[in-house]
Formats: C-alpha cells, structure tokens, sequence
C-alpha cells in the first residue's frame, strides 16, 4: 500500500492521482488549508497597525463559503466577508493587528478561526504574535 503523507492537515496518499493526474483526496480531510497556521508580525508600535497575507485554499471539488468568525480586536481580517472560492482555487486574506495608542508593551498573542460550510461545518485556527512597543 502506498504511504500516506501529510502536507498543512491534508493526507494525501503517495503516488495516488485522478485521471487528471492531481493527488486524491482521502475522505474526512478538510476541504480549506491555510498557507500557513502562524504569522509573527514583529514589533508593532501601538497607535499603529501591521498586516500580513494569508491564503485560504479550497482543495475540495465544491465551492466553499467561509469566514473568519468574529475577530476581536486589536485583530481584523480584510475582507470581512469574502466571495465563495471555486474548487481548486485560493484567495488572499489580511490579517491585521492594530494595538491602540497608549497600549503598555507587551508580547501579543491571538487566534482567529477559520469557519468553512458545505455540508459539514470545518474550522481551522491562525495564530498571529507580535511584540506591541
């Protein structure tokens, strides 16, 4: 039996591949992965804001509708509320943290979810750092 790989939560079987020559999809992986799980965004001074891009992939073969669920401030997600993304598509979203001014020093932490519906609820989760100055 061919060995299975794993590549940002998705398994894929080696040496699998569809007519088309892409890789299978083995059930109950998840149809979104995120170009990466974690963005360090560095020293933020507050009273100002810093941005990173992520991309969100749809490796199913339906269109997905998703959303980052509520982000809490000092974070932001742009855009807000994006267009579903065709099969095998992917589309850039940015992650925002914007300390406010007088915010004391300090190391940040948050997390944003990731919420996808089909047909089946999937979340996926982004962790942002930074350093507020």
């Amino acid at each position: 039996a061919p060995a299975a790989a794993a590549h940002n939560g998705l398994a894929r079987t080696a040496g699998a591949s569809a007519a088309g020559g892409s890789p299978l999809r083995i059930p109950n992986t998840p149809a979104l992965a995120l170009s990466t799980p974690h963005v360090h965004l560095g020293d933020v001074r507050a009273g100002t804001s810093a941005c990173a891009n992520v991309s969100v992939r749809n490796l199913s073969t339906h269109v997905r509708r998703y959303a980052f669920v509520r982000p809490e401030p000092p974070l932001a997600v742009r855009p807000a509320a994006p267009e579903p993304l065709a099969p095998g598509t992917e589309a850039d979203v940015f992650v925002e943290l914007a300390p406010p001014a007088g915010e004391a020093p300090r190391p940040f932490v948050g997390e944003l979810l990731l919420r996808s519906t089909y047909t089946t609820t999937e979340e996926l989760r982004l962790t942002v750092s930074a350093r507020i100055v």
